[in-house]
Order: structure tokens, then C-alpha cells, then sequence
């Protein structure tokens, strides 16, 4: 599990806020007009950018809000 695995990856939590923040056009994104994306498409863009991001799942991005991690 990625969650598991968290000390060898970047920190998810600073790409999703890069990726829906300043920089959604590096990560292949469209974001509606007030900045939202669904979750299927932020862990696809996720998963595409990194490698040791593609296993990542929903319940790693909830672990990550849950946590702040």
C-alpha cells in the first residue's frame, strides 16, 4: 500500500495541492470554473506523474486529508 510506502515516494500531499493550485496544466488537468476536478481524474494525472504514484488509490488521498499527510 502507497500509504505503507509514504518515506520512499514525494509527498502526495504537496503535488495534489501544486497539481489543483498553481500548476493543473502540468499535470494534463482541466479544472472547472471554480478550480474542481473529480478524483478519478486527479489520481489518473497523479498516477501518470509519478512512478511510484501508480498504485495510488482513493484511500490513500483519504488517508492524506484525514492525516494532512
Amino acid at each position: 500500500e502507497l500509504v505503507a510506502r509514504r518515506h520512499r515516494a514525494p509527498r502526495i500531499e504537496v503535488a495534489v495541492a501544486h497539481a489543483l493550485r498553481p500548476a493543473p496544466h502540468a499535470y494534463a488537468l482541466e479544472l472547472d470554473e471554480v478550480g474542481w476536478t473529480p478524483t478519478d481524474t486527479l489520481l489518473g494525472a497523479l498516477r501518470r506523474h509519478r512512478a511510484p504514484w501508480r498504485e495510488l488509490s482513493v484511500a490513500d488521498l483519504r488517508h492524506m486529508v484525514a492525516t494532512g499527510s
